[in-house]
C-alpha cells in the first residue's frame, strides 16, 4: 500500500499526513483509499483549496493545486450535499443555499463566512425591530429595510447569469432572481423572528406572510410588491395553468433548494456547459434520492 511509504506531511495531523500522501499517490486504488480517509476530515462547505493551502509543505501545496484541486472539490461538494440531508428532518436551508453558492468557483467563502454575512445583513433590522410590536409593523420595517435600504432587486438586465443564483453573489451585488432573492429574504427573516416563508408558484417564486386572519403575498424580484391570493391566482391564469391554491402553500426548504438547482440546470444545458450540467445533476439527484 502505498501511504505506508510516504514521507511528507504531520503524522499527528491526519488531514495534513493524508493530502501529503495523495499529492504524491500513483494509482487510482490509491487515491481512492486516500480520499476515503480525507473526506470526512475536511470541513463542512469548505472548499479544499482552504486546506490545501494550510499545508506546510510548498511542494505538495503546489501538486495539489496543479492536479487534484478540481475534481477534490467536486467530491467534497457532493459529499457535503449528501451530509445536507441525511437525519431524515428538514433540511437546513441556510446550509444549502450557501452549498449552492459553492458552485460559483470562490474557494474562499465558508459557511462561517456566510452565516457573518447574514447576521450583519440582519443587525440594523434587529436594532430597529424590537421597538415594533404589531406584525404587520414588522413586516412594513422590513420590507423598507431590505428593498428600499438595502435596494435588493431583481436583475432584470441579465436575468439567466448563474451569478444571480447565489446567494454570496446575491448580498454583494444586491441583484438576483426571484428564487434567490427570496431565500436571502427569508433567511434574513429567520434572524428576527419574522414569519416570512417562499411560495413556490409556477413560473415565479414568492413570499408570504401570515399572521392569523392576515396573509400577505410579496414578490421578491419586484421590490416586495404585495400581492393577494387572487393576484397570485390571477399570475397562474396568464400562464394558463388552471388556478389551484395548492401552488400558493409555502415550499420545503428542499423544494426551494430543488428550484435552485433546476434553473442552474436549465442555464447550462442553454449554454452547453457539459461539465457543469454533469455535476449539477448529480447533486439533484442527491437531493431527490434522500441519500
Amino acid at each position: 500500500m502505498e501511504i505506508a511509504r510516504f514521507d511528507s506531511g504531520n503524522r499527528n495531523d491526519p488531514g495534513e499526513f493524508l493530502l501529503a500522501c495523495l499529492s504524491e499517490a500513483e494509482s487510482r486504488e490509491s487515491r481512492r483509499t486516500i480520499l476515503e480517509k480525507l473526506m470526512p476530515l475536511l470541513p463542512f462547505g469548505h472548499h479544499p483549496l482552504l486546506q490545501i493551502e494550510q499545508h506546510p509543505d510548498a511542494m505538495v501545496r503546489h501538486r495539489l493545486r496543479q492536479h487534484h484541486v478540481q475534481y477534490l472539490n467536486e467530491i467534497k461538494l457532493r459529499l457535503d450535499v449528501r451530509r445536507l440531508i441525511r437525519g431524515g428532518i428538514e433540511i437546513d436551508l441556510e446550509q444549502g443555499a450557501f452549498l449552492v453558492s459553492r458552485l460559483s468557483g470562490d474557494p474562499y467563502w465558508t459557511p462561517e463566512r456566510f452565516r457573518q454575512s447574514l447576521d450583519a445583513l440582519a443587525l440594523p433590522l434587529q436594532e430597529r425591530y424590537i421597538q415594533e410590536k404589531e406584525p404587520l409593523e414588522q413586516l412594513d420595517l422590513f420590507l423598507d429595510y431590505v428593498f428600499r435600504e438595502q435596494k435588493l432587486a431583481g436583475n432584470q438586465a441579465n436575468y439567466y447569469d448563474p451569478r444571480n443564483s447565489y446567494l454570496t453573489e446575491v448580498i454583494r451585488t444586491k441583484t438576483g432572481i426571484p428564487v434567490a432573492l427570496g431565500t436571502l429574504c427569508v433567511l434574513i427573516a429567520r434572524r428576527i423572528a419574522l414569519n416570512l416563508q417562499g411560495v413556490n408558484l409556477p413560473g415565479h417564486f414568492m413570499l408570504v406572510f401570515k399572521q392569523e386572519q392576515t396573509e400577505i403575498f410579496m414578490d421578491p424580484f419586484h421590490q416586495g410588491q404585495r400581492l393577494d391570493r387572487q393576484d397570485c391566482l390571477g399570475f397562474l391564469e396568464k400562464q394558463y395553468i388552471p388556478p389551484a391554491n395548492e401552488y400558493l402553500q409555502p415550499a420545503s426548504n428542499l423544494d426551494i433548494l430543488k428550484r435552485m438547482y433546476r434553473n442552474l440546470i436549465a442555464y447550462s444545458v442553454h449554454q452547453g456547459d457539459q461539465n457543469q450540467e454533469k455535476i449539477l445533476r448529480q447533486h439533484f439527484a442527491i437531493l431527490e434520492d434522500g441519500q
